[in-house]
């Protein structure tokens, strides 16, 4: 049975919300101005100004705790047999999907606000996407990531099991019956396919009967 669909540490709802906020800020500093000279032509008091730029600032912050609970709730990935999987979105869904052949080199990017929570992300990169990063002087940046995970308290096992499926789909090193890599990975992310196992189990039984015939005759 392949491995559940996984949702971000709980920690991650609230970077979500700070760094919206954070964003928020920015984005009031450039427009209060702006406002300002508005309401001076306006001829409107102080305290009205002050009172519109609080209820802008309350209503952006309900805006902001509603996207990041919808955006929490509805980020899900999965180590799968074939590939990463990674779905997203709130108003458009987004299905990534990451086969294993195409997987070059994973890495993690931590920012302000992921170094106060302990949260790590985690960044899935492809051939092309490597090129990306390089040709804008970003080497392994997020942005040029085929997929990333955020919001991981430890993103080294989600590491290792990748770069594990990597190394056995390209065989480096790896048996064909998969020994290496049921080593490698971590046994709470490993993924098993119960269409292999039920052949294995037919063949067995095939050979058990042609076994029996043998010694009947």
């Amino acid at each position: 049975m392949e491995q559940n669909w996984l949702m971000l540490h709980p920690k991650a709802k609230v970077a979500l919300v700070v760094k919206a906020m954070i964003g928020m800020i920015f984005l009031m500093v450039f427009l209060i101005p702006s406002f300002f000279f508005i309401i001076l032509e306006m001829d409107v008091s102080l305290t009205l100004f002050f009172l519109i730029i609080v209820i802008i600032i309350c209503i952006l912050f309900l805006i902001v705790i509603t996207w990041a609970h919808m955006f929490y709730n509805r980020y899900r990935f999965r180590i799968g047999g074939d590939a990463v999987y990674i779905n997203r979105g709130i108003l458009w869904k987004r299905n990534v999907v990451i086969p294993y052949e195409r997987i070059q080199h994973t890495s993690t990017t931590r920012g302000p606000v992921d170094l106060l929570l302990g949260l790590h992300i985690l960044n899935i990169f492809t051939a092309g996407t490597g090129s990306v990063g390089a040709r804008f002087g970003g080497g392994a940046s997020a942005f040029a990531a085929e997929g990333s995970i955020p919001g991981l308290a430890d993103p080294k096992p989600f590491q290792d099991a990748i770069m594990a499926k990597v190394r056995f789909m390209r065989g480096d090193g790896l048996g064909t019956s998969g020994i290496g890599l049921k080593a490698t990975v971590p046994e709470a992310i490993t993924v098993k396919n119960d269409t292999q196992d039920e052949m294995l189990a037919e063949l067995k039984r095939i050979r058990e009967i042609l076994e029996k015939d043998e010694n009947n005759k």
